[in-house]
């Protein structure tokens, strides 16, 4: 996310919150889990997802955000061949 908010211009954000944040806001998307397991590496939340599950939808929000970025990029869909 950081790279490519850095692709697209402006100020690059500091810090793992400020990206995710800043990404949601530039793609009209939201990745609560993502905000969720951040909130417990950052040491504001404990642990409290079963990890079968937490990462069974982490996987999802993954797969939503790669079709994001292949979307919004300049060039999406077209051959590098």
């Amino acid at each position: 996310m950081r790279t490519f908010l850095r692709l697209r211009g402006g100020t690059e954000p500091s810090g793992y919150a400020d990206v995710l944040e800043r990404f949601e806001r530039e793609s009209g998307a939201q990745f609560p889990t993502m905000h969720r397991l951040l909130a417990i590496k950052l040491g504001m939340a404990k642990w409290d997802l079963s990890a079968d599950d937490a990462f069974a939808v982490y996987l999802d929000e993954v797969e939503r955000l790669v079709g994001l970025i292949d979307q919004m990029l300049p060039n999406a869909g077209a051959s590098t061949l």
